[in-house]
């Protein structure tokens, strides 16, 4: 049972790469019709013929190349990819699958896309879905909508990270989609144990992880360290200003897991480091900037409300932070009943997929 993947990958991005990792290790773990699963991711943006980003964007991916190599290393150690080098070749993989799946991530977002219509399966002429995907906003742009019935109509089924996406595609093309858990969240921390980095730090730590630095996260872990006297370790994959902590820009996606498993606190802006956080019970606050329900805070502010959390979210520093710690047990509850709800969905899918491929087959013989 052959399954193409199509996300963000080949970034430098934890959550991205992870949550790559996480899906491909799910459907990898499935047996469809007795037979074992085999997924395998399409590098998109390696692909000749991939839109070239404006000059700006070019030189900010040109200077960040050579820092790759962190999650170069990961991904040829733990991530399998499609056998396709250009986008006159997207054809051919309809002969090598028998299901394709795009998702997670914010791959429904032209900023990140690049109005790409692979990320939306257009190519695909065999069972198509889509698992977790997001356009990483409560609203889109009018040309979107119009272009949105389009892009979808090759999915068969449409499943999504936020509920806003959910509504957004009701609201645009008539169509029902589903709202299912980001596949980080399949994997239990025992599991991302497996390829964290062993090794741990022997004082306690604030452990800072931004996808873009502001004012109110600095503020925060500022405080919240000159509360606790603990020190402060900071993580980012963007562009930071001056900084008054030890700073590890890149370090691998196994050592980045390892610094947030084992901090004392965790001090984010990042939907994946929020739920990690969860995953490993650990003391979080994710610190946004702006409204909680608008932009790129929402999928943060789905999560956190599904599993009564929202009281960790914040959009500034208040006068006084609250380190009581976290009771998880009724937050497992909930994950394991979400986690069920997603894991029946993807398995449909599959389900259907293999039926269908094998009907096909038939009707050859």
């Amino acid at each position: 049972m052959r399954v193409c993947g199509v996300t963000f990958i080949k970034t430098m991005n934890y959550g991205s790469c992870l949550q790559a990792y996480a899906l491909q290790t799910v459907i990898d773990k499935q047996r469809i019709g007795g037979e074992n699963c085999r997924y395998s991711l399409l590098p998109i943006s390696d692909l000749k013929g991939y839109p070239s980003p404006s000059w700006k964007k070019k030189i900010m991916e040109s200077a960040a190349y050579c820092l790759r190599g962190m999650f170069k290393q990961f991904e040829n150690k733990y991530i399998h990819f499609a056998d396709c080098d250009s986008f006159k070749e997207l054809d051919k993989l309809n002969e090598q699958y028998d299901a394709f799946v795009c998702g997670s991530d914010v791959i429904w977002n032209p900023r990140f896309n690049r109005n790409c219509d692979a990320y939306y399966l257009k190519f695909a002429k065999k069972y198509a879905f889509s698992y977790a995907a997001s356009f990483g906003r409560a609203e889109i742009s009018d040309s979107e909508k119009t272009r949105l019935p389009d892009q979808l109509s090759q999915l068969r089924e449409i499943g999504v990270r936020e509920e806003s996406g959910q509504k957004i595609i009701k609201k645009y093309t008539g169509r029902d989609a589903v709202v299912v858990l980001d596949p980080v969240v399949f994997l239990r921390k025992e599991e991302w144990d497996e390829i964290a980095e062993p090794k741990k730090l022997a004082e306690p730590y604030i452990f800072v992880y931004f996808t873009h630095q502001t004012e109110e996260i600095v503020q925060f872990y500022q405080k919240l360290s000159r509360m606790t006297g603990y020190r402060v370790i900071i993580t980012t994959t963007g562009f930071t200003k001056s900084i008054k902590a030890k700073t590890l820009n890149m370090p691998t996606p196994q050592r980045w897991l390892r610094l947030l498993r084992d901090a004392a606190y965790v001090v984010t802006n990042s939907f994946h480091a929020t739920a990690f956080s969860v995953i490993y019970h650990k003391q979080f606050f994710t610190v946004m900037k702006g409204e909680k329900t608008t932009g790129i805070n929402i999928r943060m502010y789905d999560f956190l409300r599904e599993l009564d959390l929202l009281e960790h979210m914040l959009n500034h520093c208040p006068d006084r932070i609250d380190t009581n710690e976290i009771d998880f047990s009724d937050t497992d509850s909930k994950l394991d009943k979400i986690r069920q709800e997603s894991m029946a969905f993807l398995q449909e899918n599959l389900e259907k997929a293999y039926d269908e491929t094998h009907n096909i087959q038939e009707a050859k013989i």
